[in-house]
């Protein structure tokens, strides 16, 4: 049986186990020394976080499109607002977009299904979106054709669709604002604060119990080890960084106010590989490794500008060349007057042009006095005139139109006619037998004479027989 001095140091021994305990809970715990590490202002490394529900400490704080001050804010939460976490870096922490907040992507890449729905087009950038900033340059995703997205409605400037933020999208927020972990915040709700001078709750309980409060001697801390002193980053150094950065900005914004082909991005590109290149603020490096790729885009994308508009100078040339030709053609044509004689000459058999193998029939108009071929003519579409009862004789004849036979020297006209008369071999008349206007012009069609030709008579050296 329990005597009651062994009743009473047990009273005083749980009293102040109590009062450790509740002193423990008011302070923060030590830390290990494995797993203390050294901070610096500007560690280029990544936190490693689990991932999982964060709480917001402050009031009005800014979610960001980047993880910099530098990065525009899309929406404020305040305290008590809870994140979902992915990961850390550099002091800020990525986080799937919270309610409130949407995407945008261009219009001319979306096709509208219905009043609220959309479906890609084409490979598309998708970038986040603020109502309090009215900057766009921070990208998230790019979506793929067929994608769809849900629209909630568009920009002032009517470019851009405001949509729900797609999978893949993601925001930042400062770690110094947000406790991390659900357990964190679990905890929080299970310790007791004690205040100086007051007693904890199992303390309580036991002066409850009757028994003679006993006063307890205040258990001295345990001295920690203080951490190693942060070095500060110098504030004139970062300033002028900071500086550097606007004067950055502004250069950026007045070059992309340009039309694509007068920009001049490349020595943009060589003040921000300076800013990456040094090593003295770890925020200006991440600033300009993200404006690079922006830049890389922009040069690819005004090259591809100034291609296209050189593709485009040089069809629009070709093309007032082909209307030109035209219409030197047309003209030509309106002079060739069908009532008239468009060539003379004897009608000849065409051994080459005889109707078979997938040749046209055609006959031949002859000089008298050399037997040389100097046109050939088809018959018009309806027209019973018989070329066989002309065999012979001397004929001019009358055409529609006619077109060059190319592979003969000088290339030979073929006309299509619609009557033949008989004419007086010493009248010629103003057309000459063969048109000079018509053999020296390439205008009209040339049509290739077949490859192979049958055995004919002899002709002089110096020309060609054509049959």
């Amino acid at each position: 049986m329990m005597t009651w001095k062994k009743a009473w140091m047990a009273g005083v021994v749980l009293a102040c186990g109590n009062m450790l305990w509740g002193q423990a809970a008011s302070q923060p715990a030590a830390v290990p020394a494995f797993a203390e590490k050294a901070v610096t202002a500007n560690a280029p490394a990544a936190e490693p976080v689990d991932a999982g529900v964060g709480v917001v400490t402050g009031d009005n704080v800014y979610v960001r499109s980047g993880f910099s001050k530098h990065y525009y804010p899309v929406i404020k939460l305040h305290k008590g607002d809870k994140v979902n976490i992915l990961r850390s870096e550099y002091g800020w922490l990525e986080i799937t977009p919270p309610a409130g907040t949407f995407s945008l992507i261009e219009k001319s890449r979306v096709d509208r299904t219905g009043e609220s729905t959309g479906v890609v087009n084409d490979l598309a950038q998708v970038y986040a979106g603020s109502d309090l900033d009215s900057s766009h340059y921070a990208k998230q995703v790019k979506l793929q054709k067929g994608d769809q997205v849900r629209i909630v409605g568009e920009t002032a400037e009517g470019d851009f669709y405001k949509i729900a933020p797609p999978p893949g999208a993601t925001l930042w927020i400062s770690a110094d604002f947000v406790k991390r972990g659900a357990a964190a915040a679990a905890a929080e709700s299970t310790i007791e604060p004690v205040k100086a001078g007051e007693l904890s709750k199992a303390q309580r309980d036991v002066a409850a119990g009757g028994k003679k409060a006993t006063i307890v001697e205040p258990v001295k801390k345990t001295p920690v080890a203080a951490a190693p002193p942060v070095p500060k980053p110098d504030p004139a150094l970062t300033q002028a960084y900071r500086d550097r950065i606007r004067a950055l900005e502004a250069e950026i914004a007045d070059e992309l106010r340009k039309p694509p082909a007068d920009q001049n991005i490349e020595p943009i590109v060589g003040k921000l590989n300076e800013l990456l290149n040094q090593k003295e603020d770890i925020t200006a490096q991440v600033y300009a490794k993200a404006r690079i790729r922006d830049m890389e885009d922009q040069m690819a994308l005004a090259a591809a500008v100034v291609e296209m508009k050189q593709l485009r100078e040089e069809t629009e040339l070709k093309a007032d060349e082909i209307a030109r030709r035209r219409a030197e053609q047309r003209a030509r044509e309106s002079e060739f007057k069908i009532d008239e004689i468009a060539a003379r000459g004897e009608i000849r058999v065409s051994g080459l042009y005889d109707g078979s193998g997938g040749r046209a029939k055609r006959w031949r108009l002859v000089d008298p006095k050399t037997s040389r071929t100097i046109a050939y003519f088809e018959l018009a579409p309806g027209c019973n005139v018989d070329p066989v009862q002309y065999y012979g004789k001397y004929v001019g004849v009358k055409a529609t139109s006619y077109q060059l036979l190319h592979g003969t020297v000088p290339p030979l006209p073929v006309y299509v006619v619609t009557s033949i008369e008989l004419q007086d071999p010493n009248k010629p008349s103003s057309r000459d037998i063969v048109r000079k206007d018509a053999l020296a012009s390439p205008e009209p069609r040339l049509v290739d004479a077949p490859a192979s030709q049958p055995s004919v008579s002899p002709a002089p050296a110096t020309q060609p027989t054509a049959r």
